[in-house]
Order: structure tokens, then sequence, then C-alpha cells
């Protein structure tokens, strides 16, 4: 009897574990860049992957189109909520039968990822993907793995149109990085030139005074 229910109950857990998928048309105003990076943020709060799988843009107008896969329930509402977080208004939403279309105003879009602010710092504990972080201009930031001889940064600052204002690759290990950020700075990316997984301590990432 135990063997039977056991064969009973393994084909509805696999299907109570399928993955839902929204297929996606977002029209939006705004700066492409930070828009997508916010829309794709907003769907994550979610615990949704957002997929591309087009995209135009045109004079400060733009559409995407994409799905997004997830295993939890998936609202209208509580999406809008999440784009809300990244300064994004929805003035339009209709979802059908698994097919979103909206049109949001995203011309304050902030990427809402964590702030290093003022003599502030985070700690990430066993990053497996590269970092993101918002940043002030101006600014100096110190990036420290616990330990000795196991990191080679790979470092790309961003202004607010997540243009790359300064990239670099180290070929050699260092202790730690510091740089002191352009007065257009908006955004910080954190990773390994050899992968994030092989930071199995984790990291810490501060705002320093400058020059110290």
């Amino acid at each position: 009897m135990k063997r039977l229910k056991a064969l009973f109950f393994v084909p509805v857990l696999a299907f109570a574990l399928q993955p839902n998928q929204i297929r996606t048309q977002i029209s939006f105003a705004g700066e492409p860049m930070t828009a997508l990076k916010a829309i794709q943020q907003g769907f994550s709060a979610l615990g949704y992957k957002y997929e591309i799988t087009a995209m135009s843009t045109k004079d400060g107008y733009g559409e995407v189109h994409g799905t997004a896969v997830g295993i939890k329930p998936f609202s209208v509402e509580t999406l809008n909520e999440s784009f809300a977080e990244e300064e994004m208004a929805v003035e339009n939403a209709d979802f059908n039968e698994g097919s979103l279309r909206m049109v949001i105003d995203a011309g304050k879009a902030v990427w809402n990822a964590p702030l290093i602010g003022n003599d502030e710092g985070v700690e990430l504990q066993r990053p497996s993907n590269a970092q993101w972080f918002r940043v002030q201009g101006g600014q100096a930031v110190r990036i420290e793995p616990p330990y000795v001889g196991k990191w080679y940064p790979e470092i790309a600052v961003l202004d607010g149109s997540m243009r790359v204002l300064y990239s670099y690759r180290s070929p050699k290990s260092k202790e730690a990085w510091e740089i002191e950020l352009p007065e257009e700075a908006r955004y910080l990316k954190v990773s390994n030139v050899w992968g994030m997984k092989l930071l199995k301590e984790g990291m810490w990432v501060e705002s320093i005074t400058p020059g110290r």
C-alpha cells in the first residue's frame, strides 16, 4: 500500500511544480536600457524570470516582447505593485489566457538594485551571479572578499541610461579593489573574471571616504 501511495503522489507533485509561462507585449516610454532592467527586476521580485524575444525603440518609446517563467501564481495587481517599486507607472494592462499586454510609463524608472550609500556597505553571501548596485556619483567604493588571493576583479560602472563609463578586468588576483566613481555614475556591476561561484566565502562592498 505504501508503494502505491508513492507512485500516486509523484505525478501530482510534478504537476504542481510545472512552471507558468506568461507571454508578454510591453509598450513603454522612457530610457530603453533602464526600463528593460526595471521590467526584468519587477518580474524577478514575483519569482519570475523574464526572457526577451524581441525589442524595438525609437525617440524615447519602445516595445518589448518576451516570456515570463515562474512557478508562483501570477497576479497583474502584484506585478503593478512591483513595477511601482521600480518607479514605473502602469497605464494599461490586459491579461488573458497566459498573454499579458501592458503600457507603462518608465520615464522615471530606477532599477531597484541595492544602494551603496555614504559610509554604508552590503555583505554578499555565496553570490552565484554578477552583482549590481545603485551608487551615488562622486563617491568612492571598496570591494573586498574575505580571503586574499581568490578574487580577479571584473568591474563596470554605468550611468543612468546604462551606458558604460568604466570597465576593468584584472589578470591578477587582488586583496581588494577601490574606485572613485565619476559624477555620472548610477550603477556598479561587480563580478569575478572566473565566475562568482568561486567566491564561496562571500564579499563586502562599501562606500568609503575618497583617498582614505
